[in-house]
């Protein structure tokens, strides 16, 4: 068990992020939770559900977009000596999580050559040198002895989900994949209050499941700084002169005097 602390002054108090539990469930699959305050009451479910909703939305992820399989006419063919049908390929590459030690805006282009009999893992996947598979051993197809597969894939990194178009029918054909690059599985937190002499401080415990290819506390540190520069922006915003602001006003007031009249 290792603890960390992050502080920043909030209301004149220190607001300190200490992470007491962390554990490694599997390769693709890790589990940490943070305990964050003490905050003043009725900000602990702003700052938790803020939290949470970056964490789930905004937090960047590495998938596979788009798949050309040599010998494949659309995703329900099946190939010579190999066992999966090329619709299960498919399944199983969207499955493989990936990490990189450098963001990319643009796609990137992988490549798969096998040849039977064996079996095709993650590991066998010709990647650019700054992306690697977090688990080598996800399983993509069995060859038999007289079974070859050549597949040219599409690698982007981006937030959310994405909903693919409809194949691309050229030679070969390009098959989209439903890309999943949300790193984070699961976010819960809970607020708890304690009361100090007359006032009321709040606690934010919170739990979050990622895929692997980013440790819950990095992924903690990045939805807060996602935050913050947000909000910094704001600070940043124009105020009005006063003649522009009393014309709105006043046209506010209009529309209230026309639609409920005295």
């Amino acid at each position: 068990m290792s603890t960390s602390k992050k502080t920043t002054c909030i209301n004149n108090e220190f607001l300190k992020t200490k992470m007491f539990r962390r554990k490694k469930e599997s390769r693709l699959n890790h589990y940490g939770s943070f305990v964050l305050g003490p905050l003043i009451s009725g900000q602990g479910i702003t700052v938790g559900n803020a939290i949470r909703r970056t964490l789930l939305s905004n937090i960047p992820g590495i998938a596979i977009t788009s798949v050309q399989i040599v010998g494949a006419e659309h995703e329900y063919s099946t190939l010579p000596g190999v066992r999966e049908s090329v619709l299960e390929i498919l399944s199983n590459l969207k499955q493989i999580i990936f990490t990189t030690t450098l963001d990319f805006t643009t796609s990137k282009v992988g490549f798969i050559h096998a040849i039977g009999p064996g079996s095709v893992f993650a590991q066998d996947l010709q990647l650019p040198s700054f992306v690697e598979p977090v688990d080598g051993n996800q399983y993509i197809a069995t060859l038999e002895s007289d079974g070859e597969i050549h597949i040219k894939f599409t690698l982007e990194q981006d937030e959310g989900y994405r909903t693919q178009s409809l194949p691309v029918y050229k030679i070969p054909v390009e098959l989209p994949i439903d890309a999943v690059f949300m790193p984070i599985r699961q976010v819960n937190y809970k607020i708890q209050t304690e009361k100090i002499y007359s006032s009321y401080q709040e606690y934010i415990y919170v739990e979050i499941w990622t895929n692997g290819s980013i440790s819950p506390h990095q992924a903690l540190q990045e939805s807060s700084s996602k935050l913050q520069n947000l909000f910094e922006q704001l600070r940043t915003v124009p105020v009005p002169e006063n003649k522009l602001l009393g014309q709105w006003s006043y046209a506010i007031r209009r529309d209230l005097v026309h639609n409920y009249p005295l």
